[in-house]
């Protein structure tokens, strides 16, 4: 659920709601790609995947950033071919202009060391 805060910010930026329900459609369609991947976390060994989840590294929305770093730390810990695939890419969201992606990053990057 999106919070007072989230919805202020969205109505403020975009008085006839496009906004909105782009962020309602990418949260949705984020957990239904975890919930796909959670049945078979070998799915991002994929290329045509990992090229996706690199193309939302570098979404102009930081929520977008955060949750495909959220995705893939979820799954890096657990598969050490998946770390050496994704460090790269996570290492580089260090230097993010969104403190909420920073952060996760450093406790993904904290956990794997």
């Amino acid at each position: 659920p999106l919070s007072q805060h989230q919805l202020r910010h969205l109505s403020q930026q975009d008085p006839d709601g496009t906004s909105r329900e782009r962020y309602r459609t990418e949260d949705e369609g984020y957990e239904a790609l975890a919930a796909i991947i959670s049945a078979d976390p070998n799915l991002l060994h994929r290329n045509e995947l990992r090229l996706g989840v690199h193309g939302r590294f570098m979404d102009q929305a930081a929520s977008v950033r955060e949750a495909a770093v959220d995705l893939v730390g979820r799954f890096v810990l657990d598969k050490p071919q998946l770390t050496l695939q994704y460090y790269p890419m996570l290492s580089e969201r260090i230097l993010d202009k969104g403190i909420g992606v920073r952060k996760r990053v450093i406790k993904i990057l904290r956990d794997i060391c």
